[in-house]
């Protein structure tokens, strides 16, 4: 019998402690899962945290991808251009004006047959500056640089190739004196009558008397309207300025000059 009670005692020890280790592994579990427990607010915000990121990495994405379409847009253009404008393509292969200028240059020097006279004149200073292409373009660029587009520069040089051989600042000078001695006389004429610039100021002023004193000779018997044949002299200078250029204006000249001297 006391063995029997001792067996029953142990049995309930033991079912005791099996009992107690149960139920504290039940609460130590039910503990770490109290603690790890995530709140309604955390997991919102852990949603709305990571849409924000999502968001944020979008719009970075998409602003690299629209940076790189546009610089590759930007490639593709200067592709462009540089397919369609070549120094082949004469003027409508450069961008600048002053490049507009020397291709027009070029164009009218290499179809000119006084241009071509003068690159094979035997003239050592001559024949240098029009077989330098370099000086060309430097002269026809500070041409322009006084004148700009009021004078057509490469189309006055290449009718008048000896333009080249004059400072721009005196052709310019030389210019300015004939808009003011020849009535009407423009820019748009100078093309024209280039040779004009290739006299000084004072052999213009002499051709231009003898214009002058040509139209009195036609009053023959004397009583001669100065002022009319003035007018005159004008009439013919805004017809044609190069009538200063004439044989007989240059005879006159002469003429005057031997009278001149005989005095």
């Amino acid at each position: 019998v006391t063995l029997k009670r001792d067996k029953g005692f142990h049995i309930f020890i033991t079912l005791k402690l099996i009992l107690f280790i149960i139920s504290s592994s039940i609460s130590s579990s039910m503990m770490m899962m109290r603690t790890t427990t995530i709140s309604p607010v955390s997991i919102r915000s852990s949603f709305s945290y990571r849409r924000r990121s999502r968001r944020r990495s979008l719009a970075s994405s998409s602003s690299s991808s629209s940076a790189s379409s546009a610089s590759y847009h930007h490639q593709q253009q200067q592709r462009r251009n540089i397919t369609l404008k070549s120094a082949g393509d004469g003027i409508d292969g450069v961008i600048s004006d002053d490049d507009k200028i020397i291709v027009r240059f070029w164009h009218h020097f290499g179809s000119s047959k006084k241009c071509a006279e003068k690159r094979s004149s035997s003239s050592d200073e001559s024949s240098h500056l029009f077989r330098n292409p370099t000086l060309l373009e430097a002269k026809v660029r500070r041409l322009h640089a006084f004148l700009g587009y009021n004078v057509d520069i490469p189309m006055t040089v290449s009718n008048v190739p000896e333009i080249l051989e004059l400072d721009a600042e005196l052709v310019c000078k030389r210019l300015m004196f004939l808009f003011k001695v020849i009535p009407e006389f423009n820019g748009s004429k100078v093309s024209k009558h280039a040779s004009l610039l290739t006299l000084e100021k004072e052999e213009v002023e002499r051709r231009v008397r003898a214009v002058v004193q040509l139209e009195e000779k036609k009053w023959v018997g004397g009583g001669v309207d100065v002022e009319y044949a003035k007018e005159c002299a004008k009439e013919r200078m805004v017809r044609n300025p190069s009538v200063l250029l004439l044989d007989s204006v240059t005879a006159q000249c002469n003429a005057e000059e031997k009278i001149v001297q005989h005095r």
